[in-house]
């Protein structure tokens, strides 16, 4: 099963996706580049970059928060499932890293430590330059969906 986790967030965020323990694509997005200032303008290219990603991809897992302008980031990565037909399950943070870890009160370094010693093939996979919060949470993500649907 070919996997997408989506950190969507205001000014960064990854794209992973993954099939039998291996990444096949890591994307670390960055929002700040010029052009990309408004809202509007994150949320196209969020969009965007999910809806071109979705090729082979069986399903997606993306973060839903629920202060506004996250909501609409989680949004557009929903809009892409839904124009590829395919289903999204939505954790909110806390719901993860508590499938994850045993404790929904994971710091951003906690869950970067605990990929690393629990999950160390795939902590190896990711480039030292791309290791960031928003990937380690695309990451854990992906890890608490595997565990919690038996697919380890």
């Amino acid at each position: 099963m070919i996997l997408m986790a989506v950190d969507p967030a205001i000014t960064a965020g990854a794209i992973v996706i993954y099939d039998d323990d291996k990444i096949k694509l890591l994307l670390a997005i960055s929002f700040k580049h010029k052009g990309k200032q408004t809202q509007e303008k994150r949320l196209s290219f969020l969009y965007d970059l999910a809806n071109e990603n979705c090729n082979d991809v069986d399903h997606i897992i993306a973060e839903k928060q629920f202060v506004d302008i996250m909501s609409q980031s989680y949004g557009a990565v929903a809009a892409a499932a839904g124009k590829n037909n395919l289903t999204i399950t939505k954790f909110a943070p806390k719901q993860w890293m508590k499938i994850l870890t045993g404790s929904g009160k994971c710091t951003k370094q906690d869950t970067e430590n605990y990929i690393k010693e629990n999950y160390n093939y795939l902590y190896e996979q990711i480039p030292e330059l791309e290791r960031n919060e928003h990937v380690f949470d695309a990451c854990g993500m992906l890890l608490a969906y595997i565990k919690q649907q038996g697919l380890e």
